[in-house]
């Protein structure tokens, strides 16, 4: 087929028609697609820093009822009073094992009032103490004399706390005490809320390498401190830590948190994100906590679409083959056939067989054209036919 014919330009034409509708249909069902992970991962984020909140406000009300009720046992405040530490330790370490079981309270420090403000027990590292906290939540408490609580940084994680003036019997002031609970453990709570997986990664550059060996140590935690460049990873709700990852800085991470692209391992698919983590005294960005949504729904979402795309693909390669042949079929049947036959008329009449005559074969466009042709060409004979008579006269 010449490429200057009429053939060959209706026959790509079409083609090339279908070819971009097909493109624009399967673009715009890989955008919607691709929109519809986001908004998933989105809400993900946002029911998961939600969530975090909820239970860092009840695990910040359940502390703050524990020492309240601790702090009026008279045995702990006499124990304090006096400053005799093994009887503050006899007392309280049986406490204490209670609440790290059960309430996954794994820091309870006593500190002496001021002017000394230096550590007077330290229950979950009882051979470490006299030493000062440094911590900004302690001085808003000293200074103010009021329980302050909240997410904070400390040189070997992060911990939610619950810092409170510690107060005998007769109301005078005998020291201070300190409850924390590593935010790991929210985690696992949230998983079981919500089925999506969780991961908390902090900044090195906030913690104390010696501090985080011991308090991996204490909570029976490997050591990870090498795994990563600039980040350690707190906790995780899953083996693969490679889900983790993130090329950017998390300083960049919007208070909103990001969708990152998305992971796929094997026959499953992640939808990611990551929402900042703040220190509150110092509302700096620590660190941030990673999102996965259920694997599951998401791997069955993405095949389906993939699954659609491929029977997509094949009906518009049929498509591609066979409207263009049946059109031209129908074009040759219809125009292209009649057009040869008055081109091949025309060629003998040319030729001078002026006998050879076009028949108009439909009282469409084409037969018209046919009836013109016919016409002429009758003509054309009559008037050749007057002047070879007028020549032999």
């Amino acid at each position: 087929m010449r490429s200057h014919s009429i053939k060959f330009k209706i026959l790509s034409t079409i083609v090339a028609t279908f070819a971009v509708g097909a493109a624009i249909l399967l673009a715009a069902l890989r955008q919607s697609y691709n929109h519809n992970m986001n908004v998933l991962a989105q809400d993900s984020l946002r029911n998961a820093e939600k969530l975090f909140s909820v239970l860092r406000e009840n695990n910040i009300a359940k502390m703050a009822a524990a020492s309240e009720s601790l702090m009026t046992n008279p045995l702990i405040q006499s124990a304090m009073a006096q400053q005799d530490r093994a009887q503050l330790m006899a007392v309280t370490r049986p406490l204490f094992e209670t609440l790290k079981n059960q309430y996954n309270i794994t820091n309870w420090i006593f500190i002496l009032p001021e002017p000394a403000k230096t550590v007077f027990l330290r229950l979950q590292n009882p051979t470490r103490f006299g030493d000062l906290l440094g911590r900004l939540s302690f001085e808003a408490c000293v200074k103010t004399h009021k329980p302050v609580t909240g997410n904070e940084l400390g040189l070997s994680g992060f911990v939610v706390r619950n810092v409170m003036p510690f107060r005998d019997s007769r109301g005078k002031l005998i020291g201070y005490t300190e409850m924390g609970e590593e935010i790991g453990h929210f985690l696992r709570q949230m998983k079981l809320q919500t089925g999506d997986d969780y991961g908390i990664v902090l900044k090195k550059t906030f913690l104390n390498r010696k501090d985080y060996a011991a308090t991996r140590q204490y909570l029976q935690q490997p050591d990870n401190w090498d795994d990563h460049r600039d980040v350690v990873i707190i906790d995780k709700t899953f083996e693969d830590s490679s889900v983790l990852r993130f090329s950017g800085d998390l300083d960049s991470v919007p208070d909103g948190g990001r969708v990152l692209e998305r992971l796929k391992k094997g026959n499953s698919l992640f939808v990611r994100g990551v929402f900042p983590l703040y220190d509150d005294p110092t509302r700096q960005k620590i660190g941030g906590l990673f999102v996965l949504r259920d694997a599951k729904d998401v791997a069955s979402t993405y095949y389906s679409f993939r699954q659609m795309e491929q029977r997509l693909l094949v009906v518009i390669l049929v498509i591609i083959v066979i409207i263009p042949l049946l059109i031209m079929i129908l074009l040759r049947r219809l125009i292209f056939n009649r057009i040869d036959h008055i081109v091949q008329v025309a060629t003998k009449v040319v030729g001078g067989d002026f006998a050879a005559q076009v028949t108009m074969s439909s009282d469409d466009e084409i037969g018209e054209l046919e009836s013109l042709f016919e016409q002429l060409r009758a003509i054309f004979f009559y008037v050749l036919t007057l002047l070879d008579k007028a020549q032999r006269k």
